[in-house]
C-alpha cells in the first residue's frame, strides 16, 4: 500500500528512502483495469480517491505526501488541484 510509506512519527511526516513519484504506474493500472472490467461486462465502476486532501504534494520528495496517495488529482501546495496522468487516462477512456 502507498500509505505505508510515510513515517508519520516525524514532524511534519516523511517518506523516508529514495522513493520516486512515478505518475505513469498508477494510469497504467487504470487503464488495465478499465480494459478487464470492459471485457467482463462490468457496467459501473469508480476510482476511490480523486484527492488525497491530507497528503498534498511537495517539490522535496521526502516530504510529497501525495506519493502515498491514490488520488488522481494532486493537492498542490497552495491548495488548488493538479490533475495527475491517471486523471487524464481516465477522461480520454471515456472520452472527455
Amino acid at each position: 500500500m502507498g500509505w505505508d510509506i510515510v513515517d508519520h512519527e516525524t514532524d511534519p511526516p516523511r517518506i523516508p528512502g529514495d522513493h520516486v513519484r512515478d505518475e505513469d504506474e498508477p494510469a497504467q493500472y487504470l487503464r488495465r483495469l478499465i480494459g478487464a472490467f470492459d471485457q467482463e461486462g462490468v457496467d459501473t465502476a469508480f476510482w476511490f480517491t480523486f484527492a488525497s486532501y491530507n497528503s498534498p504534494y511537495h517539490p522535496d520528495p521526502h516530504l510529497d505526501l501525495d506519493m502515498a496517495g491514490f488520488g488522481v488529482c494532486k493537492v498542490m501546495p497552495d491548495g488548488r488541484l493538479e490533475p495527475k496522468r491517471a486523471f487524464h487516462a481516465m477522461a480520454e477512456l471515456y472520452g472527455k
